[in-house]
């Protein structure tokens, strides 16, 4: 039979080997994990960190976070960082600059 005639669609590629060995409940369980962390931890938006994980797949959270950076103008949003203000280096540092 000629393929032209043929109206049934080709068969999908397989999976990545990864994927193929999890069941469908653990793919999605991975996925809402990854879009978790990638909203919650690094606060990209959800429909930025939901097409990271369908390009990228959910295996990587920090594959998703580059591929997020790389393709998207966004800043590093990481978290905050607080510094800690009773270090004896700051104070060291700070009677050095006030000596100049």
């Amino acid at each position: 039979m000629d393929d032209s005639t043929n109206n049934n669609p080709s068969p999908p590629p397989p999976p990545p080997a990864a994927a193929a060995s999890r069941t469908i409940s653990e793919h999605l369980a991975l996925t809402l994990q990854t879009i978790d962390q990638l909203t919650t931890i690094f606060s990209f938006p959800s429909h930025i960190a939901t097409t990271a994980v369908e390009t990228i797949g959910p295996e990587d959270v920090t594959e998703c976070y580059n591929w997020i950076l790389d393709n998207y103008d966004l800043d590093d949003c990481g978290g905050p960082v607080v510094p800690k203000l009773d270090c004896p280096h700051l104070e060291h540092l700070l009677k050095e600059k006030g000596e100049d």
